[in-house]
């Protein structure tokens, strides 16, 4: 495998792992509860979205097809049960560690149509997955819920300055 798709590659799993640990263990009720502050959204949904993005990535590299994030499948099941949507993320985990091609992909999003490469979509993916991860965390408190690991939704440039200051 290439090196730089490894070090990518497990990069994302670890943030999908850590989505996973704060999922799992939520029951359907908080799982799939609307939560105000998120305009509605519950952690389900958006641990649904970061997921089928990865899904629309890999179908695309798998396929040999344009990475169309406009056509993912909006999976009720993964929005509305954390094991299964645990599941998903195993899936997606194995999957990211076997491909080990940088190929070159066409991206449709919005309308929009561009090339980039596998490599570039995986950090995408990651920034996205981080992105949506401060919102479940923002949603998991005020279900008076921690997530306990306070790099979750936190950029790692964030982190390396927050280090920074502190010594």
């Amino acid at each position: 495998m290439n090196y730089q798709i490894q070090s990518i590659a497990q990069a994302a799993v670890a943030a999908l792992e850590k989505l996973k640990l704060a999922i799992k263990h939520l029951d359907k009720d908080l799982y799939g509860k609307s939560i105000p502050l998120l305009f509605d959204a519950s952690i389900g949904k958006h641990a649904r979205h970061i997921i089928e993005m990865y899904q629309c990535l890999l179908y695309a590299i798998k396929s040999h097809k344009a990475v169309d994030y406009d056509a993912r499948l909006r999976d009720n099941q993964i929005e509305t049960d954390s094991v299964f949507a645990a599941t998903q993320i195993d899936f997606i985990c194995k999957d990211l560690l076997q491909i080990e091609s940088n190929a070159n992909v066409d991206v449709c999003c919005h309308g929009l149509s561009t090339g980039s490469n596998y490599a570039r979509e995986l950090l995408y993916q990651i920034e996205h997955s981080i992105h949506h991860m401060a919102f479940i965390k923002v949603g998991l408190s005020t279900l008076d819920i921690s997530v306990g690991d306070p790099s979750f939704g936190v950029a790692p440039s964030t982190l390396t300055h927050q280090r920074t200051c502190a010594q």
